[in-house]
């Protein structure tokens, strides 16, 4: 479904009594974008983790995730994109235990490295070096990815483009939602429901 505009208006108040009489105004915030794509999802989710793909999307502005169930909570797992270091000058190197990316052309910190965060990688020259990666720790140069890491060894890898991503988990109580800010629309969005399976609405904008 094409969308030209968005808005999500957040609202806090705060009161003495139960039903928010003589309520204080805390918080009115505003929210806009401008995609050019929006999609609604109705799906179940289980106990034991079900995950949305959203790769049909370029860019996520906004997603809202809707806990449909009185009863049950909802965990939400999404990756946050932090930065990209564009393609030029990548070292790719398999250690054995602690791989590593090297980067001879930009700083990796300053492009949104960080260590704890993930680095995924994409349009690489050997195929195998795609996909995401824990960071262990990072320095301006290089990037020391977690043991579980199986790099293919590329001493000079032009068209690699690396996208570092923030990790994040969020619960939704019961007839609640949750409002997302700009997401990795590579990674895909994972849903878990505490006790029973849970009836749950995305929406999701973007390009």
């Amino acid at each position: 479904m094409a969308a030209k505009y968005v808005k999500l208006t957040a609202q806090a108040i705060q009161s003495a009594y139960s039903d928010y009489s003589r309520a204080t105004q805390m918080v009115d915030a505003t929210a806009t974008a401008t995609p050019d794509e929006a999609m609604v999802f109705t799906i179940e989710a289980e106990t034991t983790g079900t995950t949305l793909d959203l790769s049909m999307f370029t860019t996520i502005t906004q997603c809202i995730v809707v806990n449909e169930d009185a009863t049950n909570y909802l965990e939400v797992e999404w990756y946050y994109l932090r930065g990209t270091r564009a393609a030029a000058n990548l070292a790719f190197a398999d250690s054995g235990t602690d791989d590593t990316i090297t980067s001879a052309a930009a700083d990796l910190v300053s492009s949104g490295g960080e260590a704890g965060g993930y680095v995924r990688v994409g349009s690489a020259e050997d195929a195998a070096n795609d996909g995401t990666y824990l960071i262990q720790t990072i320095s301006t140069t290089v990037a020391t990815l977690a043991s579980s890491a199986s790099l293919t060894t590329n001493a000079d890898d032009d068209t690699a483009i690396l996208y570092f991503e923030r990790r994040n988990k969020d619960r939704v109580a019961a007839s609640k939602f949750l409002v997302l800010g700009p997401m990795a629309a590579a990674e895909d969005l994972t849903l878990t429901a505490n006790t029973a399976t849970t009836a749950v609405t995305v929406y999701v904008w973007g390009t």
